[in-house]
């Protein structure tokens, strides 16, 4: 996972991530807030985002390519804008 953008309110706006196929909080690997462009690796080909936020200030927000890297290529799996 490579961030383009990333700024969120700090300790108010928060994007996690995981592993598997539902959230939960055993399953939380990252728990980003602020600002910064962090890079991610997911352990695992399954992954979720969960995006919080209490909506009274207004931040860049995030901007994430997800690529799945196979044997020798790269492969960009989507592009989320928020």
């Amino acid at each position: 996972m490579i961030f383009n953008v990333f700024g969120l309110e700090n300790y108010y706006d928060y994007l996690f991530i995981g592993t598997g196929v539902t959230p939960t909080a055993d399953t939380v690997l990252y728990s980003l807030t602020e600002s910064g462009l962090p890079e991610l690796i997911i352990p695992n080909s399954n992954m979720w985002l969960s995006f919080q936020s209490d909506g009274s200030v207004k931040d860049v927000g995030f901007e994430v390519v997800v690529s799945l890297i196979g044997e020798y290529i790269l492969f960009e799996l989507f592009s989320l804008k928020w």
